[in-house]
């Protein structure tokens, strides 16, 4: 009987514990997710989901350096700009460890998504079910040395309009 009990605490330490595993964060309720989105995915570890649970839009340029999705909450139909401001999603990298991010379910109004892997191989960005309009830029945009020998660019943009 002893041993079940040590069992069952060993069991629930390794249920709670967080290393190793993904969590999901919704944007703006989320403890680290009140202030603003970029304070969420700053909050949010490798490998973490990022929902969006607001329809308004979201007045900010947003920079991502780690793997991680940024979605559209079930319901929600984010804008990330949709002011006079040109806003981005910056995807961006200074070292050599691979990046996966997906951004899906996004409206991008004045708006563009930069991808920026400079270092190592095997990245991966996806863009998908996301619309991208009245920018004045390209809408996405990569660096000279992406895609590198194992990366990978994937967009799926349901819209793409200029000014």
């Amino acid at each position: 009987m002893r041993w079940m009990m040590v069992v069952v605490a060993m069991v629930g330490l390794l249920v709670g514990a967080r290393g190793g595993s993904t969590a999901m964060l919704t944007y703006p309720t989320s403890p680290g997710c009140t202030t603003t989105l970029q304070a969420c995915i700053t909050a949010a570890n490798a490998a973490d989901r990022v929902e969006i649970a607001t329809n308004g839009p979201i007045d900010e340029t947003l920079t991502i350096d780690k793997t991680l999705t940024l979605a559209a909450a079930l319901g929600s139909t984010p804008v990330i700009g949709g002011s006079a401001t040109l806003r981005s999603i910056t995807v961006a990298t200074l070292d050599a460890t691979a990046v996966t991010c997906t951004l899906n379910g996004l409206t991008l109004s004045n708006g563009f998504v930069e991808v920026n892997l400079s270092n190592g191989s095997g990245h991966v960005v996806e863009v998908s079910d996301s619309t991208v309009s009245n920018n004045s830029s390209s809408g996405i945009s990569t660096s000279t040395s992406v895609p590198e020998r194992g990366s990978s660019l994937r967009a799926s943009v349901e819209a793409m309009s200029g000014r």
